[in-house]
Protein backbone atom coordinates (compact mmCIF):
# COMPACT_ATOMS: atom_id res chain seq x y z
CA UNK A 1 0.00 0.00 0.00
CA UNK A 2 1.58 3.43 -1.23
CA UNK A 3 1.06 5.94 1.17
CA UNK A 4 0.70 6.45 5.21
CA UNK A 5 -2.50 6.80 6.03
CA UNK A 6 -5.65 4.27 7.07
CA UNK A 7 -9.09 5.22 7.07
CA UNK A 8 -10.98 4.54 9.98
CA UNK A 9 -12.63 1.19 8.27
CA UNK A 10 -9.73 -0.61 8.65
CA UNK A 11 -9.56 -0.58 12.19
CA UNK A 12 -13.49 -2.03 11.73
CA UNK A 13 -12.22 -4.78 9.77
CA UNK A 14 -10.38 -5.81 11.94
CA UNK A 15 -13.22 -6.96 14.08
CA UNK A 16 -15.30 -8.24 11.27
CA UNK A 17 -16.32 -11.61 11.66
CA UNK A 18 -18.11 -12.04 8.32
CA UNK A 19 -15.58 -11.06 6.07
CA UNK A 20 -12.50 -13.10 6.62
CA UNK A 21 -10.65 -11.19 3.52
CA UNK A 22 -11.00 -7.79 4.86
CA UNK A 23 -10.23 -9.03 8.23
CA UNK A 24 -7.13 -11.08 7.06
CA UNK A 25 -5.90 -7.37 5.12
CA UNK A 26 -6.67 -4.98 7.39
CA UNK A 27 -4.23 -7.39 10.14
CA UNK A 28 -1.84 -7.45 7.34
CA UNK A 29 -1.53 -3.61 6.64
CA UNK A 30 -1.88 -2.90 10.35
CA UNK A 31 0.98 -4.99 11.49
CA UNK A 32 3.30 -3.81 8.37
CA UNK A 33 2.65 -0.37 9.77
CA UNK A 34 3.47 -0.75 13.38
CA UNK A 35 6.53 -3.27 12.11
CA UNK A 36 8.15 -0.45 10.26
CA UNK A 37 6.19 2.38 11.51
CA UNK A 38 5.64 3.83 8.76
CA UNK A 39 1.72 4.97 9.39
CA UNK A 40 0.28 8.38 10.67
CA UNK A 41 -2.34 9.87 12.38
CA UNK A 42 -2.17 10.69 15.91
CA UNK A 43 1.37 9.46 15.91
CA UNK A 44 2.31 6.49 15.95
CA UNK A 45 4.59 5.45 18.86
CA UNK A 46 8.12 3.51 19.31
CA UNK A 47 6.60 0.38 20.62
Amino acid sequence: MSGDFFDSNIFVYLLDSVDTRKRNIAEALIGDAITHRTASGGGWRSW
